[in-house]
Formats: structure tokens, sequence, C-alpha cells
């Protein structure tokens, strides 16, 4: 009898256990811990950060999207916005930003 409670007692723990790393894994991949920004992710999706556009336009340095933004003037109020002192910048900007860097190329 033991050995069954200790074996039932092993899968909940086991489940509670893969419970725990996909919330590890949600949290990591997410900017905060916050239940309140946590729950702002699908407002936010039509707007990406800095390291988003990174991964996005396939730039290496965060420093080179920032002088690209402020080259391209994006910084205005029709192109991003802040929140949780991170600029996020929406689809249009994302656009231009790409259209330059294939001018620029071409």
């Amino acid at each position: 009898m033991v050995n069954n409670t200790f074996l039932i007692i092993q899968s909940q723990f086991s489940d509670e256990k893969n419970e725990l790393i996909k919330l590890k894994q949600f949290v990591i991949t997410d900017s905060s811990a916050n239940d309140e920004i946590c729950f702002d992710i699908s407002k936010r999706r039509n707007f990406y950060s800095i390291k988003d556009i990174m991964k996005i336009l396939n730039i290496s340095t965060s420093k080179e999207v920032e002088s690209l933004i402020k080259k391209l003037d994006l910084n205005q109020t029709t192109y991003c916005r802040i929140k949780n002192n991170e600029w996020f910048y929406n689809m249009d900007a994302i656009n231009r930003l790409s259209s330059y860097l294939k001018f620029r190329v071409a």
C-alpha cells in the first residue's frame, strides 16, 4: 500500500513538474512575470519591441535598429508607443524599416 501511495504521489509531482516547466518557459519567453503584463500581451501583439524587430528583420544589434528608427524618424506617436519604459513599434514602422533595408541593399 505504501508503494501505491508513493506511485500516486510521484505521478502528481511529475504532472506538477510538467506544468511548472511550461510556466517557467512562458515566463522566460515573456518580458516580465507580472500578471498585468502577461494579460496585456495579447493586446500588444500588433506592437513589437526592439528585440522583436531584430528577430523579424534579422538585424544583429539593437543599436542598429535604434539608429534606423532615428534615421527614418519613426519615434512619432503614429508608429510607436511606450509601455513599462520600453518602446513598442507597430507593423507600419516595421514595414518602413524593411522597405528601407531593401532599398539600401539594392
